[in-house]
């Protein structure tokens, strides 16, 4: 039964493929590719575009039949590519949080990893936090449009407290200095950019804004085919592994 129902999916997905990727692979080499510097996702290492999201998009379309790769993908700062992305057919940007307010403002293809958005702060800081209440008064810095930021102020956070940032790198230094006392961020990133700055005994994550998954986000406007055959196609990578085998070049135990 689960190989008729693989072979199924199959022909569905060959049949979806053709009319995109005939005369030239016209219709999904338009699609315009967004991304940011947000490792271990995606990110930019010796000179060359890398991260999960980046490696399965690229086996993405290399099984769509398409003619772009890893060096068609643009990297911009985050809240540049939520705004294009929201407002330009077949443009897709990720790797983007499934959340609530974000649902009907895009097509989604996923899910490719699990997180958490966690505050993150000193660990000389020993007060327990127990809601976002106790925190009246707290400098916290978040990335303009982040899920981290969003979920600030959904769930009541005076806007006011809020420093918003452009990097983990200066939410760090920050942080070190004493100049904001938490840090609005998915937990999986943190962990990487502190094991990279040597910061990772003294930064730890004091509270939790929220879970979810992470997915490749596409323009409502976008052609609906391609959604379908990027769906099925990591279908089919979670099925033979490809997705895992992904995973396991970038997530450490500990993360």
């Amino acid at each position: 039964m689960r190989l008729f129902q693989k072979l199924k999916r199959s022909i569905i997905a060959t049949v979806l493929v053709w009319p995109l990727t005939a005369n030239g692979h016209e219709t999904i080499d338009k699609l315009s590719l967004y991304t940011e510097d947000y490792a271990p996702l995606n990110f930019i290492q010796d000179g060359r575009l890398t991260g999960i999201s980046i490696d399965l998009m690229e086996e993405m379309l290399k099984r769509a039949g398409a003619n772009q790769n890893r060096d068609s993908i643009k990297v911009v700062p985050w809240d540049q590519g939520y705004v294009t992305v929201q407002n330009r057919p077949n443009s897709a940007l990720f790797a983007m949080v499934r959340a609530k307010n974000r649902e009907q403002q895009f097509h989604w293809v996923g899910p490719i990893a699990k997180t958490s958005i966690v505050l993150i702060g000193r660990e000389s800081n020993d007060q327990p936090l127990q809601s976002l209440d106790q925190l009246s008064g707290a400098r916290i810095a978040a990335v303009n449009n982040d899920v981290g930021h969003q979920l600030l102020l959904e769930q009541g956070f005076d806007p006011t407290g809020i420093q918003l940032i452009s990097s983990p790198q200066t939410a760090i230094g920050l942080l070190n200095s004493g100049e904001v006392d938490y840090w609005a961020y998915d937990q999986l990133v943190v962990s990487w950019h502190l094991n990279q700055s040597g910061n990772r005994s003294s930064l730890t994550a004091r509270y939790i804004l929220g879970q979810g998954e992470y997915y490749f986000a596409f323009n409502k406007r976008t052609d609906r085919r391609i959604i379908v055959v990027f769906r099925q196609i990591l279908d089919e990578m979670r099925e033979d592994g490809s997705l895992e085998k992904i995973l396991g070049r970038y997530m450490t135990s500990d993360h």
